[in-house]
């Protein structure tokens, strides 16, 4: 990850722990899997860029968003990466505009 981006991770995880709850789902990142928004269709969906959402052998996909990263609600697989249900799942995060993760923490574009 960048460092500025780093940066900014860590920041916006200092803040969210330090309030109230700011949305349904997970604090750090608002993941849940109630709908009606879903993974599929989000950029940071590891394969979204070649065409096609990864799956394994579960159905279930991957993210690369630097805030799913270090939220600890969302769950891992054997080798550490975020699991995320494409049909069902979301976070706040989701994005298939093409706006980096440094603009989408902090809104700015």
């Amino acid at each position: 990850m960048p460092k500025a981006t780093d940066r900014l991770v860590q920041a916006w995880l200092l803040f969210v722990r330090s309030i109230p709850q700011l949305w349904t789902g997970s604090k750090v990142s608002g993941y849940a899997e109630g709908g009606p928004y879903h993974c599929g269709d989000c950029k940071y969906a590891k394969g979204r860029k070649e065409g096609m959402p990864w799956r394994d052998g579960q159905g279930r996909g991957r993210c690369g968003h630097p805030v799913i990263e270090q939220d600890s609600a969302v769950r891992v697989d054997e080798q550490g990466r975020k699991i995320i249900n494409l049909e069902h799942g979301c976070c706040e995060f989701v994005d298939d505009s093409g706006i980096t993760p440094m603009q989408e923490i902090f809104h700015i574009w």
